[in-house]
């Protein structure tokens, strides 16, 4: 009964627009006053906060937030864009194509599906736009190639769940190369036929001179996407040692790109504190909550209930 009032609280706190980590903290809150007093919530406050969010392999996170933003701010993500215009060639939905391409390769060293969608969506929406691609078209296919971050590693989602599953995050990471591969090519095919249907014009047509040079375009992404996964892969760094990799990438490209100013590289460290804060915030709150839940015997409670569920289908 605890617990079902007390998930009714946190549902009524979402709805009502409180921020998600404080809506799960103050609900867990009220729950553990409810069942333990306020020696039970100081309790808890005393040790969760930092034996939560302490461990090394969350050290992780705020690296790869970091890299992407350096990455983010040395504007390779246009240059990738542009290589993979021109590659593609003249074809149907060739521009749509290559948004997902450049989705694909940023999120091969960001793990940040936001700041892949903002920085797609100001790069390649208004090409789109203007060659004549349908707006759903446009902004769907920038959508999608965003969220290829959440699984092509680095991914910070997939380092969030190795972290939560107690499993190793380097074998994770790898896990998510393959599903990303075949998620990008089904969203290239998924353009290219759009296109066949009238959604999406044909490319200009671009010289091999000019492939070939565009090539060098792609040079910066596979670089930092060999120093990140190619260490994990081999297994000469851990994830957190091959992040911190990253992120000395992410300024090397900085600097190669000319980029590298006193205003960038605020931005990047800024809105990395920011979303690093934002996503250590939910672990937080997620295990203040599991502790509730703990007490509360839920977990038990279900476990019973589910095999007992599975004896009646078998009788």
């Amino acid at each position: 009964m605890i617990a079902i009032t007390i998930s009714i609280v946190l549902l009524i706190l979402i709805l009502i627009k409180v921020p998600i980590p404080f809506a799960i903290l103050g609900a867990a809150g009220i729950g553990l006053l409810w069942v333990g007093g306020s020696e039970n919530l100081i309790g808890v406050f005393e040790v969760i906060p930092m034996s939560s969010v302490g461990s090394n392999s969350l050290a992780a996170i705020p690296l790869f937030i970091l890299m992407a933003h350096l990455v983010l701010k040395s504007g390779v993500l246009d240059t990738l864009f542009n290589s993979a215009s021109t590659l593609i060639g003249r074809i149907r939905g060739g521009t749509g194509i290559a948004a997902v391409l450049a989705g694909a390769g940023f999120a091969a060293v960001s793990g940040s599906s936001t700041a892949a969608a903002a920085t797609l969506a100001h790069t390649s929406t208004g090409t789109m736009l203007k060659q004549g691609y349908s707006p759903r078209l446009a902004s769907g296919t920038v959508a999608s190639a965003g969220t290829l971050a959440a699984m092509i590693p680095p991914s910070i989602l997939l380092v969030f769940y190795a972290i939560t599953a107690e499993t190793s995050v380097g074998k994770t990471l790898l896990a998510g190369v393959i599903p990303g591969i075949l998620m990008s090519l089904g969203l290239a095919i998924t353009v290219w036929v759009m296109g066949l249907r009238g959604h999406a014009p044909a490319t200009e047509r671009t010289p091999w001179m000019a492939k070939l040079t565009a090539l060098k375009g792609l040079l910066p992404i596979a670089f930092l996407f060999a120093v990140v996964v190619g260490t994990v892969f081999l297994g000469i760094a851990t994830a957190t040692e091959a992040a911190a990799l990253g992120c000395l990438g992410g300024l090397f490209l900085m600097v190669s790109m000319k980029t590298m100013t006193w205003s960038n590289l605020k931005s990047a460290v800024v809105g990395s504190v920011s979303s690093s804060a934002m996503i250590l915030s939910f672990v937080f709150a997620a295990h203040v909550f599991g502790i509730f839940l703990t007490q509360t015997q839920v977990a038990p409670t279900v476990v019973e209930y589910v095999q007992g569920l599975a004896s009646s289908f078998h009788d």
